[in-house]
């Protein structure tokens, strides 16, 4: 398990079942997951994710899996508000005390 920040906040966290989880770092709020593919002939077992780093540009994600394999994951550079809706519902109040 591991969790990175790059310069314009953008947060991505890794886990045992191999999912990448990308969460914006000011609000909290998580705008896309991506399941890692398995190398083939790897079991499932060897999903997880164990470190990762965003390169010296912040761009590009390194990320080491169980499956003894380095991916690297970039920005996607034609996704625009219309293709990659961003579907979030800021929280009511959180100044709310319970």
């Amino acid at each position: 398990n591991f969790s990175a920040l790059n310069d314009e906040d953008v947060m991505v966290t890794g886990n045992e079942e191999g999912i990448l989880c990308f969460f914006d770092w000011r609000s909290g709020h998580r705008f896309q997951d991506i399941k890692s593919p398995l190398q083939p002939g790897s079991l499932e077992s060897e999903s997880a994710i164990y470190c990762g780093k965003f390169d010296g540009t912040g761009t590009r994600l390194i990320v080491g899996a169980a499956d003894k394999t380095l991916r690297f994951y970039k920005e996607d550079p034609t996704a625009t508000p219309s293709t990659h809706p961003l579907e979030y519902r800021p929280p009511r109040d959180r100044t709310r005390r319970y």
